[in-house]
C-alpha cells in the first residue's frame, strides 16, 4: 500500500517495504479534478503529502536568460555545434514571448536555433517565425498609463504571492490591500498558480 510503503511481488505473496520517495507532477487542478470526480479523492490526500507550486514561464521571464544559456550548452554539445552565445537582440525577443508552451517550447526553440545557426551567435533570424512575429507585435505595441500600471501592480502581487508561498492573507497584509480585494486581482492577473492550496480552504 502506498500509504504504509508496502507492497508484494506480481504473483508474490510476502509482503516487501520500500524506503522511497514518491515525486507525481501535473498542470491540472487537482482539487477541481477531485471535487469533479475526476480523480481519486483517497489517492490526492495520500500524495499530496507536500505541494510545491511552479508557475509557468510567462510569470517569471526573469528565468528565461538563464534557461536559454543551460539549453544552448545543452544543444551545443549534443548536436557538436560551436555556438557560443545569444545576441542581445534575439535575447530581447525571448524575454518578450509569452510562452504558452511553456519550458518545453523555450527548449525546442533554443535547440532549433542551435542547428539552424551556422556561426557561433544565434541571431534573431534562428528563432521560429512565430516567435519573432508575436514578440514583435509585443514591443511595438504602445504602452498607456494604465497598462504600466497593471504591469506593475501585476508583478507586486505575484512577489508578494511567492514571498508568502502562496499565502493569500499574508500576501494580501503585505501588500497593505484585502484578502478580498487581492482574490479579485489574483483572477483578474490569472494568478491563481501562485496560490498554496492551503490558502483555498
Amino acid at each position: 500500500m502506498l500509504q504504509f510503503r508496502e507492497f508484494e511481488r506480481v504473483g508474490g505473496t510476502e509482503t516487501l517495504k520500500a524506503d522511497v520517495r514518491l515525486i507525481a507532477a501535473t498542470n491540472k487542478d487537482m482539487e477541481r479534478a477531485v471535487t469533479a470526480g475526476a480523480f481519486r479523492e483517497d489517492l490526492y490526500y495520500r500524495l499530496n503529502v507536500f505541494t510545491i507550486t511552479l508557475p509557468p514561464l510567462r510569470d517569471r521571464r526573469a528565468d528565461v536568460p538563464a534557461l536559454v544559456e543551460y539549453f544552448l550548452g545543452k544543444y551545443s554539445s549534443a548536436h557538436r555545434r560551436k555556438v557560443r552565445r545569444i545576441a542581445s537582440g534575439a535575447l530581447d525577443v525571448l524575454c518578450q514571448y509569452a510562452w504558452p508552451g511553456n519550458v518545453r517550447e523555450l527548449e525546442n526553440a533554443i535547440e532549433r536555433a542551435v542547428v539552424s545557426c551556422e556561426g557561433s551567435v544565434i541571431e534573431e533570424q534562428h528563432l521560429p517565425k512565430a516567435i519573432r512575429g508575436i514578440a514583435r507585435v509585443a514591443s511595438e505595441k504602445k504602452q498607456t498609463l494604465a497598462d504600466a500600471v497593471e504591469q506593475l501592480e501585476r508583478q507586486m502581487i505575484a512577489d508578494a504571492l511567492r514571498q508568502s508561498q502562496g499565502n493569500l492573507a499574508r500576501a494580501a497584509r503585505s501588500l497593505g490591500t484585502t484578502e478580498r480585494i487581492l482574490r479579485y486581482k489574483v483572477e483578474k492577473y490569472e494568478l491563481a498558480s501562485l496560490r498554496a492550496r492551503a490558502s483555498e480552504r
